[in-house]
């Protein structure tokens, strides 16, 4: 009772379990809570194997029971585990409603009982591994191999699960369930492992020479394990095949022999008793379970060994010889034989040996395997009849007052003779002395016998008679013949003291080995010498990158090979000569940048600060420089007694030439004479053109337009040397461009200059510029043009004179777009003012 209510308890915890793992697991767990779950799941696994071991044992009825509650406890454990590695997100198109929904039916299932169901459905729930999306490359493999350690211990040499159901009571179910979905999440957890770790190029190794070394071991290795696996199953199967048929000739030579000696017995022998007692002598001796009959006037009577079930079907034999195999395998009696028989005149003798004790005692030493006869029913239809005579013979032994090693010898001796006539294995049967228990398992727990259950045997028909419901018939039955793993494998070996001839081949096989030990060791070689390239090759690289990264450009990498990695060296080495030049060159544009940058200051200390203050006229002026510095210069500079100089020069070329020659005129400017009451520009202009055309080289020129004017009397006497003609805007709106003056500046020595004379009345505006404003051009190269200026001005000429010079200089710019500025512009506007 306190078991069932234990197990009903255990029950409704898992229950729990999976309820509180679906509230839990809200989200993907972290790689640390994965490694832990899974070493909880491989230790749920270990402790449940370990109890069924132990369970293998004799230990006392209350150990049992102790034992089978940590079973349970583990298989709860483990089912929990599961799910909480199972039951995570993120969900893919079968999602968590279908899993939850499956998982409520396998627990339904089993608190039912129903071992298959739930073991179905508890798997389809469990099927999924999320968690390795969390795992980097190497705990995958780890992953791979924690899962195989779980297969290998819930199914390596695992002891059969049924005999431990009385021990286990009503938790069986759970706990076999338990073992099942273990067993199939490990193998679904060893393919999804192994798939996403391959899945990764590098296999998590981060060394390329590791990684170089471990491809060529693959290539190597994997190709020798598949050429050895073909090999040893090729030698297995071949031989296994190769003795079965020497099985099936040797129990047709033991059938024949023994047909020809009953046929000799009985003809030397007067007497038919004599000639049984004869045979029962011979083959008696040798198999105690031998059947000796004798048929005299067509009655059937034994005259050796015990009672065989309807043994007097036997005459029917011996009447239908003429038509029936006389030797052979005899089914009969739900027993096998090997048996013959034989008549004359008015006797028949029938001798029947059994084909175990025969294939046991005489043929399996000779071909050095095991031997059985296979009978042609299902296996689990045979453990059934096994059952039933275990539980027969566990009865009659409980009436008998016998030693517990005693009862156990002769209970395992009749279930092992009972197996045989059933046709299955011997190891099917394990016995376990507690309490007389006898065990009988669906698997046996060694390698040799899973095979024979699976068939990778040799098999062989032998011919018999039958014996059946329409009578006795020809037939042919399956013999069975398998050699353990290791005899064939070491058989080579093994005999050679035994054969000194079989010195021969072992010797021509380790001189193959030692042949092929030179092509190992030049492989080897090859491998050692192709990964020291790439390997030494790819760390020149990882240090020239390093240097690179450190700014040490200067580095080159040393050239040790001719192969692609060596040519990409190469290259690097050339892209640090790329990148050193361009960092030199960096370096000097910086340089000049920096000089510009003082250029451009020193400039723009030599241009006007602000606009002046003159009485009764508005001033102001504006100069963009097409690059850092520019060739184009302005001034308004007071001489004294209300006189103004405005001067606009444009310099040939653009850049720092163009800002130097602009720098002299302007110092040749200031430095002429301008005492008396109005300097004559004309001389001042040719003056400054001597100047040009001494200093300056030829090719280079200065435009220029300069004027003086009386601020009282708004006369204003001007010369312009070769300059865009300035525009005069009257106040009624005229307008008048100011030529008067003579050749550029620096090209003639000698030049003659006019000078020109203009007044600005009231309202009159005189705008001063470059010809950077009127041939300023757009994408199509056509040029803003004097319409223009004469357009924009008109249209501006109620502004301020800053605003009239930033209306001109904007509209220029705005028409030149994308282009970008051509050339320096600079506009000069003086605009007299109205008298109040």
């Amino acid at each position: 009772m306190l078991r069932v209510m234990l197990t009903v308890l255990l029950e409704i915890v898992l229950g729990l379990v999976f309820v509180a793992v679906g509230f839990a697991r809200a989200r993907t767990p972290e790689a640390p809570a994965v490694r832990r779950r899974l070493v909880a799941a491989v230790a749920s696994m270990l402790i449940l194997r370990g109890v069924f071991q132990l369970l293998t044992l004799p230990p006392a009825a209350p150990v049992v029971g102790l034992l089978s509650v940590v079973a349970q406890i583990a298989a709860v454990a483990l089912l929990g585990v599961l799910a909480s590695l199972a039951l995570t997100p993120p969900w893919g198109r079968r999602g968590q409603g279908f899993r939850w929904v499956v998982l409520g039916i396998g627990t339904f299932l089993l608190f039912q009982q129903q071992r298959e169901g739930a073991l179905v459905m508890l798997s389809l729930a469990l099927l999924r591994t999320p968690w390795l999306t969390v795992l980097d490359t190497g705990e995958r493999f780890r992953a791979v191999l924690v899962a195989l350690l779980a297969i290998l211990a819930l199914t390596l040499g695992f002891p059969a699960i049924e005999g431990f159901e009385a021990a286990l009571g009503n938790g069986f179910v759970l706990v076999r369930v338990a073992r099942g979905v273990g067993l199939v999440v490990s193998v679904y957890t060893v393919l999804s492992a192994f798939k996403a770790f391959t899945s990764d190029p590098s296999l998590g190794i981060r060394r390329v020479s590791l990684r170089l070394t471990l491809s060529h071991v693959l290539v190597v290795v994997v190709p020798l394990l598949i050429v050895v696996a073909l090999w040893v199953s090729s030698a297995y199967l071949g031989v296994n095949a190769d003795r079965a048929l020497m099985a099936g000739k040797l129990v047709e030579r033991e059938a024949t022999v023994l047909e020809a000696s009953t046929r000799a017995t009985l003809a030397a022998t007067p007497s038919g008793e004599a000639a049984a007692t004869a045979m029962a002598a011979v083959r008696g001796a040798r198999w105690p379970g031998t059947r000796v009959f004798l048929v005299r006037d067509g009655v059937l009577r034994r005259t050796h060994g015990e009672a065989i079930d309807g043994e007097r079907a036997l005459e029917w034999w011996v009447d239908g010889l003429d038509s029936l195999r006389s030797h052979g395998i005899v089914d009969f009696g739900g027993e096998r034989w090997l048996g013959a028989a034989v008549r004359d005149a008015d006797r028949a003798l029938v001798v029947l040996t059994p084909v175990g004790d025969v294939l046991d005692s005489t043929l399996a030493p000779i071909l050095g395997a095991s031997l059985l006869m296979l009978r042609p029913r299902p296996l689990e239809s045979g453990l059934d009849s096994l059952r039933d005579v275990s539980s027969a013979l566990r009865d009659s032994l409980d009436d008998l007052d016998l030693p517990e090693d005693a009862a156990a010898s002769i209970a395992l001796a009749r279930v092992r003779h009972a197996a045989r006539s059933l046709g299955l294995p011997d190891s099917i049967a394990h016995l376990r002395s507690r309490h007389r228990g006898l065990v009988i398992a669906s698997g046996g727990d060694t390698l040799s016998d899973a095979l024979v259950n699976f068939g990778l045997t040799g098999q062989v028909a032998v011919r018999g008679v039958r014996f059946g419901p329409d009578g006795w018939e020809d037939d042919s039955f399956a013999l069975s013949v398998h050699a353990s793993l290791r005899s064939i494998l070491v058989g080579l070996f093994a005999k050679v003291r035994e054969n000194k001839w079989q010195a021969v081949p072992v010797a021509a096989l380790v001189l193959f080995g030692l042949l092929l030990l030179p092509l190992f060791n030049t492989n080897l070689g090859m491998v050692r010498g192709m990964g020291r390239s790439i390997t030494g090759a790819i760390r020149a690289l990882r240090d020239g990158a390093r240097a690179f990264g450190d700014g040490r450009l200067e580095h080159r990498i040393p050239i040790e090979g001719d192969d692609d990695l060596w040519d990409t060296a190469r290259q690097f080495n050339q892209m640090a000569a790329g990148l050193e030049e361009a960092r030199a060159r960096e370096q000097e544009r910086a340089r000049y940048e920096n000089e510009l940058e003082v250029a451009r200051r020193i400039q723009a200390r030599l241009l006007p600060s602000r606009p002046p203050v003159v009485a009764g006229y508005d001033v102001a002026g504006r100069s963009d420089s097409a690059r850092e510095v520019g060739g184009d210069y302005y001034d308004h500079l007071e001489l004294g007694g209300g006189r103004w100089l405005l001067v606009v020069a444009d310099v040939a070329g653009k850049g720092v030439p163009a800002a130097l020659l602009m720098s002299g005129f302007r110092a040749a400017l200031m430095s002429q004479d301008d005492a008396g009451p109005m300097p004559e520009p004309d001389r001042i202009a040719s003056r400054l053109n001597e100047f040009l055309v001494a200093s300056v080289e030829p090719g280079r020129f200065v435009t220029a337009f300069f004027g003086f004017l009386d601020a009282a009397t708004g006369r204003f006497v001007y010369v312009n040397a070769g300059h865009n003609p300035p525009l005069l805007r009257r106040a009624s709106g005229d307008v008048e461009m100011l030529r008067e003056g003579g050749l550029i500046l620096g090209i003639l020595p000698g030049s003659v200059f006019e000078s020109g004379t203009t007044t600005l009345a009231d309202g009159d505006l005189l705008v001063l510029y470059t010809d950077g404003v009127t041939e300023g051009a757009d994408a199509h190269g056509e040029q803003w043009g004097e319409e223009r200026l004469i357009a924009t001005v008109a249209a501006a000429h109620a502004l301020p004179a800053e605003g009239i010079a930033a209306r001109i200089a904007d509209e220029v710019r705005a028409f030149e777009g994308d282009t970008g500025p051509a050339d320096d512009l600079t506009v000069l506007v003086a605009k007299r003012l109205p008298q109040a």
